[in-house]
């Protein structure tokens, strides 16, 4: 158990869960008075692990089992256990939703927002609610109830759950702008998702490209993606930033591997910045050479070759 501990620590999700599966065989061997509680413990543990795995049948059944055995040693009126229920049932949410049993989902996000929020400031950080109602708003988004997604988001925004420069109070504020769009309310969106852009962009100019996982990559792309198509439909234009922007869509299409998407925008970057900075600008050499990358890795070489030599 301690072992899986350690690995859950490092990322190392599956590893973790076998480690914790061999302690649940070995502590099920054990004649112990207190032997229950520690069985739901590892059950806890290997229901969280299953989540990060993406084992969401094995998740839901783990953590049930252990919400049971809970139950029947006695839930104390006590703040910290409300949290640590709560959690408990903000995961099971997430892997009801990973198996589209929304309305079970639902049920989980609520049981658990309405514990985070019975156990206080104290023991629940703002963040932990806003996270599990942004969460209970992609539910709403799914089903298509927009109206009521961005009602989620606009209490998310409105309570302060995310302190303005999380990456979360982004992503609120973009799916918000998504919303408006939906509702045809496009220059609203423009201001929400602009803000969102900054958001993003501030917090990956801290940290490498290379460093950030997969989602937050796709957060990117929509934030930039809903920025450039607001900012050409309202405006007309986007001005000077349009390049890099598409370059910042390329980069993060790259990272997703959809290297047709990445070429689409960097080709549109270096036309942006051929028309806005001149055709010398030392950023389209940057451009095309990200261009022949994106070709080579789509298997085009002769095409990345002239692209290559575009940039030299």
């Amino acid at each position: 158990s301690l072992m899986a501990g350690c690995l859950f620590n490092q990322g190392m999700f599956q590893e973790a869960l076998q480690r914790y599966q061999e302690a649940l065989e070995i502590r099920l061997l054990i004649d112990d008075d207190d032997d229950e509680a520690k069985v739901g413990a590892l059950l806890e543990k290997i229901g969280t692990a299953q989540v990060k795995v993406g084992e969401h049948e094995g998740a839901i059944v783990a953590l049930k089992e252990f919400l049971i055995i809970k139950e029947r040693g006695g839930i104390a009126d006590d703040p910290l256990e409300e949290y640590e229920i709560g959690t408990i049932y903000h995961l099971m949410g997430k892997s009801n939703f990973a198996l589209e049993k929304d309305q079970e989902a639902l049920r989980c996000y609520n049981a658990a927002i309405k514990l985070f929020k019975a156990s206080g400031d104290e023991y629940t950080p703002p963040e932990t609610v806003g996270a599990a109602m942004l969460d209970k708003a992609d539910v709403y988004n799914k089903a298509d109830e927009l109206s009521t997604a961005m009602l989620v988001y606009k209490e998310i925004l409105e309570e302060e759950y995310f302190p303005p420069d999380f990456w979360e109070h982004g992503q609120t504020l973009q799916r918000l702008g998504l919303s408006f769009v939906a509702e045809g309310l496009d220059e609203e969106a423009l201001g929400v998702v602009e803000e969102a852009v900054e958001i993003f962009e501030q917090i990956i100019g801290e940290i490498s490209d290379q460093n950030l996982p997969l989602d937050k990559h796709k957060d990117i792309a929509a934030a930039l993606e809903s920025f450039f198509e607001l900012s050409m439909k309202t405006l007309g234009s986007i001005g000077p930033e349009a390049g890099e922007m598409c370059f910042r869509l390329g980069d993060a299409y790259v990272q997703m591997e959809n290297h047709e998407k990445a070429l689409h925008w960097i080709k549109l970057g270096i036309k942006k910045q051929e028309e806005n900075l001149g055709p010398s600008d030392p950023t389209i050499a940057t451009g095309y050479f990200n261009k022949g990358n994106c070709l080579l890795d789509l298997g085009k070489t002769s095409d990345a070759i002239s692209g290559l030599e575009d940039a030299l």
